[in-house]
């Protein structure tokens, strides 16, 4: 790609990075890029050796602000979703400031100058979020997650992961420093990616806390492509294997961590049965007992050693989850529908 214009020679002190592969909603992307009344960033498009014309999509903006492009040979986003996060995030030019952003979700047009409203304060944490709009596949509004609170620490920041259902966190809404990225390892790497937001947050949270970015928002789409909805349901083996490796990533940082030890062996017994129970139905009763030993054995660990109530609460999520994807239970309601229609 041709080297950007004078106009955009200064280097800005965030860098917007796009692990790129699908272009459907791409130009949506770059278009709410190109929108931002403040224009102090530079964009990264790194092409997962994608078999749609990214590289197309991206020339269409190299004049409207600064941007780089590279295209992969490789794929290596099918094998290794952090892998392929941290070869695009290696693209950057040493900017303090890294935003991991998406190929398909979209921002308001302030969310750069609030991001420069929030970092002019002297105590800026290294790690920000902005608050977040769902929108469905045509980018309709879905729903507005709860607000964030303007500060958390750590220990704070795990109980909600934990325990509240009703805020959302995701990859796209959070800014943070280099500074964090290769202290701390960069992203947590977890099967697909899932849950390896949550933990990368947490993880980089432990430095300084993570603050809310106030007055724009980020637009983050669901849909059926999407890895969190394109594994949902009962074909969802993956992700219940996801929360296992997400639930031994949190026992082994909280080990580490003497001030989360407490948060973790009250709120996870109670959380994580429920996560599993919600999205065990393709797996086997087997499956369902191996998991619960490894729960057992990590809460025991953990200093959490109510293990009868442990296994009432496995065995009672795993029931009413098959409970609720049951192929007579199914079937007996679409008979009902028949009956009264």
């Amino acid at each position: 790609m041709s080297e950007p214009s004078s106009t955009f020679l200064d280097q800005p002190p965030l860098a917007i990075v796009i692990p790129a592969y699908k272009t459907r909603h791409l130009r949506e992307t770059l278009e709410s890029l190109a929108r931002q009344t403040d224009q102090r960033f530079t964009l990264y498009v790194g092409d997962d050796a994608s078999p749609e014309p990214v590289g197309d999509c991206v020339r269409e903006y190299e004049s409207r602000f600064r941007l780089r492009y590279k295209r992969f040979a490789e794929n290596l986003g099918g094998k290794s979703l952090i892998a392929h996060w941290a070869r695009c995030i290696a693209l950057t030019e040493g900017e303090p400031w890294l935003w991991l952003f998406s190929d398909d979700d979209t921002l308001e047009t302030d969310c750069v100058s609030a991001f420069y409203c929030a970092i002019a304060r002297p105590d800026t944490p290294d790690l920000l979020r902005f608050p977040l709009e769902i929108i469905d596949e045509k980018g309709g509004f879905l729903c507005e997650p709860p607000t964030h609170p303007w500060f958390e620490r750590e220990a704070e920041l795990l109980r909600a992961l934990l325990m509240d259902r009703q805020r959302q966190w995701r990859a796209p809404d959070h800014v943070f420093t280099r500074r964090a990225y290769e202290r701390l390892g960069g992203f947590v790497d977890l099967p697909r990616g899932m849950y390896s937001d949550y933990a990368t947050w947490l993880k980089f949270s432990s430095l300084s806390g993570v603050r809310s970015i106030l007055g724009a928002k980020v637009r983050w789409r669901t849909h059926s492509q999407s890895i969190s909805t394109s594994t949902f349901g009962t074909g969802n083996r993956v992700r219940f294997q996801a929360t296992m490796a997400y639930l031994r990533w949190l026992a082994d940082w909280a080990r580490q961590r003497p001030d989360l030890q407490p948060v973790f062996s009250t709120w996870a017994p109670i959380a994580f049965p429920q996560e599993l129970g919600f999205y065990s139905p393709p797996c086997t009763a087997r499956e369902c007992v191996n998991a619960w030993r490894e729960l057992s054995t990590v809460f025991a660990v953990a200093g959490h050693a109510r293990r009868p109530v442990l296994a009432l609460r496995v065995a009672a999520a795993w029931i009413a989850a098959h409970l609720r994807h049951c192929p007579l239970r199914q079937e007996i309601r679409a008979w009902r529908r028949r009956m009264t229609a």
